[in-house]
């Protein structure tokens, strides 16, 4: 019961904050991103009291996202009250699109993470350099419950290669002790996590980079609908991308439709053996891999054409001053 109460409780303290910004700055648009689960019903109410437009910007699920039974009921309470009132939203993939489609029949519109995307493809980048005797794998970020059974998957296809081939490096903040524990052993080095542009420099310097989301996440609602935010960064690294993903997900359906890497749908080690050989071996596959992620992400996140796309949205969606 405290926890529902703290919840609401939380979340009318802010509407109250927002209402007097709101009127005291004469705003008509307020944009509200679901990360934290007080901010949409302290949006809501906010923007209904003051007759503002309502924008939610839809990150993951808004209700799935959330283990806490408590939680979860207040986010399905608030959900559709605050998206059947809104002016407009923005959705992260075409599976959080349809997906909200069909729970409420909003439209949206699905606005990808802006990232610095090539003009044109340069050639050094694009040729997908052949792999050194012993090649390199890159992971980095958080190792948690939607991404577990993905590594220990990839780390018993690399055991079926031949010995030293291949190896995974993960760049995380996490106790190597730890990781090791839940199974995350074999031909991995765990290091330390990097710096943005640190980051960068090294998915540019390894050899294949892996993008996992788990078979056995205990939220697969959440997967299902999600863009990976590194997504975007693999594209334009000019490294092939190595995607482990369950065949219902986003994340598979955009690397098959676009042909922008490798991907393995099902959970058996041998056929990410498979991959991993290819993608080591097939020099006309990585540059084929390569060349398609570097067009894909100047169709879909080229920051320009995302600002014109956000930028025009909002036109539509939010009253000019004075209108109201």
């Amino acid at each position: 019961m405290f926890d529902w109460m703290n919840v609401w409780l939380k979340a009318a303290q802010r509407a109250r904050n927002l209402a007097r910004l709101l009127c005291s700055e004469r705003i008509n648009g307020l944009i509200v991103f679901t990360g934290d689960l007080e901010d949409m019903a302290a949006a809501w109410w906010a923007a209904r009291r003051n007759g503002c437009a309502l924008i939610p910007v839809m990150d993951d699920d808004y209700v799935y996202q959330w283990s806490d039974p408590v939680r979860r009921w207040c986010a399905k309470v608030v959900e559709p009250k605050a998206l059947r009132s809104a002016a407009g939203i923005f959705t992260i993939s075409e599976f959080s699109q349809d997906e909200y489609k069909r729970r409420y029949g909003t439209d949206s519109v699905v606005l990808y993470s802006p990232t610095p995307c090539p003009v044109g493809l340069a050639p050094e980048r694009v040729s997908a350099r052949k792999p050194p005797e012993a090649a390199r794998i890159l992971f980095s970020g958080s190792v948690y419950h939607v991404n577990f059974d993905a590594i220990s998957m990839l780390l018993t296809g690399l055991s079926l290669l031949p010995e030293s081939t291949v190896r995974l490096h993960i760049h995380t903040p996490q106790d190597p002790a730890i990781l090791e524990r839940r199974g995350i052993a074999g031909p991995v080095d765990v290091l330390p996590s990097l710096g943005p542009a640190d980051v960068t420099a090294a998915q540019r310097d390894a050899d294949i980079l892996f993008l996992p989301l788990g078979f056995e996440s205990g939220v697969p609602e959440v997967l299902r609908t999600s863009c990976p935010t590194k997504l975007s960064d693999y594209l334009v690294s000019g490294r092939p991308i190595l995607a482990y993903a369950p065949p219902d997900t986003f994340l598979s359906w955009f690397v098959k439709k676009t042909c922008c890497g490798v991907l393995v749908d099902r959970q058996d080690a041998t056929a990410i053996a498979d991959a991993v050989r290819r993608l080591t071996t097939d020099m006309e596959l990585r540059v084929k891999v390569v060349s398609n992620a570097f067009a894909a992400a100047a169709d879909r996140w080229d920051a320009a054409k995302v600002r014109n796309l956000m930028v025009d949205s909002m036109r539509r969606w939010v009253p000019t001053p004075g209108s109201r």
